[in-house]
């Protein structure tokens, strides 16, 4: 009887470190498009800060497979909004990306994002 509990309990050992190393490659990889996506918006766009929000700037919050990069900008103009979003999920495939212009959004989540996101 202990042969296959200590098999099933080896085999599940294995599947978490598995999960915990694609979970940190996914991470990493949505990291990178978001600085890669933030460099466009200041390149293209003119943007004067983009800051990066959980879960994909922390470590503890998991990411999954529908995870996306949530990202808030300052010095985007408003005109420019739309075209930006769109160009932006080209950049970030295949991660989707939302985008909020700081100048717009309500206080209570500019709050959060300076709280809880990072400046990249």
């Amino acid at each position: 009887m202990a042969g296959p509990l200590v098999s099933y309990w080896n085999t599940m050992r294995r599947r978490g470190g598995q999960a915990r190393r694609e979970q940190e490659r996914r991470r990493c990889r949505a990291q990178k498009t978001a600085r890669r996506v933030a460099e466009y918006l200041r390149h293209t766009y003119g943007a004067a800060r983009v800051v990066l929000s959980r879960p994909v700037a922390g470590e503890e919050v998991p990411l999954g497979p529908q995870s996306d990069i949530d990202l808030a900008v300052r010095g985007l103009d408003k005109d420019d909004y739309f075209e930006a979003v769109a160009r932006v999920q080209d950049e970030a495939a295949p991660f989707q990306v939302d985008l909020v212009r700081l100048e717009q959004c309500p206080a209570s989540l500019r709050d959060v994002v300076r709280r809880e996101g990072r400046e990249i």
